[in-house]
């Protein structure tokens, strides 16, 4: 038995629908009368990434209430820690996501000592229980804690949150979305160790609110576009158009005109980069040198 749950987004002005089964519905909603849920709903929101609403639902999956959550945008200095595990503690602020995939559980608390905030993915207490693995960057002011969950800790996954963790602590992502996205894409690619061009989408979708492209002209995009599928090339040929028709155009305002995922939109635009047909501006990042036949092998 499916039930459908809607509400109005109160961001993108746009109604969302959630399909509940059974299974989910036993998953994550109290049988308890008297109690209430909180339910993390991810949807492609207004700045072009995803956007998560955490909703109170009872145990007739009516929505009592329901809160768009978000990275604060306050910050503190703190004085440079010394790199190793850093110790668990309470932050001012702690945004929970209860879950970013329908059927795999996957319990992640990600810490920015920097800023003084905390993301919580998954509906463990971490307060009473202890992590099975912790990652810190460089200087320790970002740590991910892994806690047991269906999604395996692995050494190939070791090292596609260690550069997570190495990225965030040079570039604090601008929203909540970025970090669910990115962490989505890790996961789907969790089964490889992650690549030149894949330690290059996370650098990149991090500042994706600063980037801009431009349009190289005089470069012939037919036979690049066939090289790369009928789906891959239709998407570059798109994303050229995008660009042609409006100059320094932003990350999120392509996002929202295709309607495909950051990190699907942000491949195709490092391939068209690597062959010369567009510069992607990137404040406060260096270019990075790619191997081009690891990439052209994706």
């Amino acid at each position: 038995m499916v039930t459908r749950v809607q509400y109005l987004c109160n961001i993108c002005k746009t109604s969302q629908i959630i399909q509940f089964t059974d299974e989910t519905r036993d998953k994550y909603i109290t049988r308890d009368p008297n109690g209430l849920s909180l339910y993390s709903h991810i949807h492609l929101c207004s700045f072009g990434m995803a956007g998560v609403n955490n909703l109170q639902l009872d145990h007739n999956l009516h929505v009592r209430s329901y809160d768009y959550v978000d990275i604060p945008r306050y910050k503190r200095k703190v004085k440079m820690m010394i790199p190793g595990a850093p110790k668990m503690k309470k932050h001012k602020e702690t945004i929970v996501v209860t879950q970013i995939f329908d059927k795999n559980d996957l319990n992640l608390l990600i810490q920015f000592d920097m800023s003084d905030f905390a993301i919580q993915i998954g509906q463990y207490n971490h307060s009473n229980n202890v992590p099975e693995h912790t990652l810190v960057s460089p200087t320790g002011i970002i740590s991910i804690h892994y806690y047991e969950s269906d999604i395996k800790f692995t050494p190939k996954l070791e090292k596609w949150l260690n550069t997570l963790t190495e990225n965030l602590e040079i570039l604090v992502p601008a929203r909540l979305g970025i970090v669910i996205e990115l962490i989505q894409f890790i996961i789907k690619d969790k089964d490889k160790y992650p690549s030149d061009i894949d330690k290059n989408i996370i650098k990149t979708i991090l500042v994706s609110h600063d980037i801009f492209f431009e349009f190289n002209q005089g470069v012939d995009v037919s036979t690049l576009a066939h090289a790369y599928g009928d789906e891959n090339g239709y998407l570059m040929l798109e994303l050229i158009s995008l660009i042609r028709e409006k100059p320094m155009v932003k990350l999120h305002e392509l996002v929202l005109a295709v309607k495909r995922s950051i990190v699907e939109i942000m491949f195709a635009l490092l391939i068209l980069e690597i062959h010369g047909v567009i510069n992607i501006n990137r404040p406060g990042i260096m270019s990075d040198d790619f191997d081009m036949d690891s990439l052209l092998s994706i």
